[in-house]
């Protein structure tokens, strides 16, 4: 058993990978969640299940769903293989733009802005790996200060993308 939460698009990786292996899978996803994402997530056969609508909120109840049910939690950014899995994107960036200076990512919990960057760094150290920031989201006081600027418990952040 697989056990993710997402706020859709993590969710719908790891549950077209858990069909892809024959593997029974679980996503945890907020109330709110755009239609289109929950039917993308149930189409790769996973059961969806609607939790309180903050981080927080998502990671208690996989936490749960997963003690429960002994299942296996794929973290969509706090998972060295999940970053690593998403630099796939910078080499694929590479090999389609041989001269790729700028890549703009847009950061929600930062594993693929992570892992994208790592990859690309390393081929090409001299392009520069931008994370798009939403307002509010305050990434750029926290790395300067080196610590955590948002309000605890987190907060999802109302964007475009949640339209």
């Amino acid at each position: 058993m697989i056990v993710t939460h997402s706020s859709g698009n993590h969710g719908q990786a790891v549950a077209w990978a858990a069909q892809h292996c024959q593997l029974p899978c679980t996503v945890v996803v907020p109330e709110g969640t755009p239609a289109v994402k929950c039917e993308a997530i149930k189409g790769y056969g996973a059961r969806l299940v609607m939790c309180h609508p903050t981080p927080t909120g998502r990671k208690e109840m996989a936490d749960q769903i997963a003690k429960e049910t002994g299942g296996k939690i794929i973290h969509p950014y706090d998972d060295y293989d999940v970053i690593a899995g998403q630099g796939t994107i910078g080499l694929e960036l590479i090999q389609q733009v041989a001269d790729l200076d700028v890549v703009l990512v847009p950061i929600s919990g930062g594993g693929m802005t992570s892992g994208i960057a790592v990859a690309v760094k390393s081929i090409r150290p001299e392009c520069k790996v931008i994370a798009v920031e939403p307002n509010g989201k305050d990434l750029w006081r926290s790395l300067q200060s080196r610590e955590r600027m948002w309000p605890n418990p987190p907060q999802f952040l109302n964007t475009i993308a949640e339209e």
